[in-house]
């Protein structure tokens, strides 16, 4: 006698969801039964989907929605199926995210809302209706497409809807700013570092705190980062821009550098005080730090002081946070606005180089029948140029004795009285029979062949750009 499994002789099926939101899932259930309607166990079930674009099933009777649309869910065992008609549909919006960037405006200006649809799994949705709004139009509008426009000073919330789901943002309206003060050196040097602030105000005058990204318009003159600090590259004009609330603010400022160039052989190294200085008439002037020497000269420094009259030749110099130095200087007569370092050609040239290792020289004397006035010289970039103008100098410089050095570089009248016609802007203001009488004369001495040669102060082609005096 053998005994063998009845067989199955019905089957029914059933989903446990028959409308699923695309991407979701469900499962088939299914009961067999033998010919006494018995629940069957352990029998091969089979699924299968009419539409496997639209929905896939295991064999284990997982169902997975793939995309909207209709399909047939069916099982098979022994001959025997049953089939459930499965809808797919599009997954609800279940939240709503709304971010404005930026999200701070001045008045007049825009914000784009940007609008993220998500399903209850967290999936992103597209291609949904959504709708806009704000909750205080005076102080922002929204069109329909998510453009928020500042009105007036305030909050509002921008709020954007979609399938009975909601999210928002708040934007915030701030006083405009009515004028901008940039804080810092007006006048910098090629080389150096700067820092830069700037004070906004609204139009009753009132200090608005704000964000602010500095930069520069001409990118090859000079380098600025987004927190203020500014590195000039180029002498020139520099344009500095800040931008605040989305609006632009600049102001110009002036670079200046070393300025090399030669005059009939000769070679000269120039740079004026990083400030104006004023003589003790109020009459405010750059001074001018010059190192010279050519194949039949010494090396030469000086310091001139146009529109003053030395008092003597004590001065007091310092390097850095150094401490100072006090020397005696050889004064230039008759006009007496030019110290001379003394010293031989060697000990000068020595001394240049030492200035060429500080970053700033530091430099005071007495103004005639004044007090002491004082200046600072940027010397940064000496070192690179320095070279350059040793390279002109004879192969063995003089060691001229200190008397000799003393009287070489007195007598330039006819030369430095050229130079300044040319050079109204550093031409002395006191007439030369006042400064006659201020001081007592000094015997004429022989005329240095290289300060016969000072130049006219003509831009060399080579160089790209020229500081403009304010």
């Amino acid at each position: 006698l053998s005994v063998v499994p009845p067989p199955v002789n019905s089957m029914s099926l059933a989903l446990a969801q028959s409308t699923v939101p695309q991407g979701g899932t469900t499962t088939a259930t299914v009961q067999l039964r033998d010919d006494r309607n018995v629940l069957l166990t352990g029998r091969t079930v089979t699924f299968a989907s009419s539409d496997p674009a639209v929905a896939t099933v295991t064999n284990a009777g997982v169902i997975t929605a793939v995309a909207v649309g209709n399909t047939t869910i069916t099982a098979s065992s022994e001959g025997k199926s049953a089939a459930a008609a499965l809808t797919v549909i599009r997954p609800p919006v279940a939240n709503v995210t709304v971010t404005l960037t930026p999200s701070v405006l001045a008045p007049g200006a825009t914000s784009q809302a940007q609008v993220a649809l998500r399903d209850a799994a967290g999936r992103t949705l597209t291609g949904r209706t959504v709708t806009f709004g704000t909750t205080n139009p005076a102080v922002a509008t929204v069109n329909a497409t998510g453009a928020v426009t500042a009105v007036s000073p305030g909050i509002a919330i921008v709020t954007a809807s979609s399938e009975g789901q909601t999210g928002q943002a708040t934007v915030q309206v701030l006083v405009p700013v009515a004028s901008v003060v940039f804080n810092g050196s007006t006048r910098v040097k090629v080389g150096d570092s700067y820092n830069y602030t700037v004070t906004a105000r609204a139009a009753d005058g009132t200090i608005l705190d704000r964000q602010v990204l500095f930069r520069v318009r001409e990118t090859a003159r000079a380098q600025m980062t987004t927190s203020g600090v500014l590195t000039p590259l180029q002498a020139g004009t520099i344009t500095m821009v800040a931008l605040i609330d989305g609006v632009e603010w600049d102001a110009s400022y002036t670079a200046y550098d070393w300025e090399y160039f030669t005059s009939n052989g000769d070679g000269f190294l120039s740079i004026e005080s990083d400030a104006r200085v004023a003589n003790r008439f109020g009459t405010l002037q750059y001074t001018e730090l010059v190192m010279a020497c050519g194949p039949s000269s010494r090396f030469f420094l000086w310091v001139r002081v146009p529109h003053m009259i030395t008092s003597n030749g004590l001065v007091a110099y310092s390097f850095d946070t150094g401490a100072p130095f006090t020397q005696t200087w050889t004064e230039l007569s008759p006009s007496f606005n030019s110290l001379w370092a003394p010293g031989s050609s060697g000990a000068v040239k020595t001394f240049a180089q030492i200035v060429a290792t500080a970053r700033r020289f530091f430099f005071a004397f007495t103004e005639f029948n004044s007090v002491a006035r004082a200046m600072t010289f940027r010397v940064t970039g000496l070192s690179d140029r320095l070279p350059s103008l040793l390279a002109l100098c004879p192969a063995n410089l003089k060691q001229l004795p200190q008397s000799d050095v003393v009287s070489e570089p007195l007598d330039v009248r006819a030369s430095l009285a050229q130079a300044a016609a040319k050079r109204s802007s550093r031409a002395d203001t006191l007439a030369e029979d006042d400064v006659a009488a201020r001081r007592a004369s000094v015997p004429a001495a022989g005329i240095s062949p290289l300060l016969t040669n000072w130049p006219t102060w003509q831009t060399p082609e080579s160089t790209t750009a020229r500081r403009v005096r304010r």
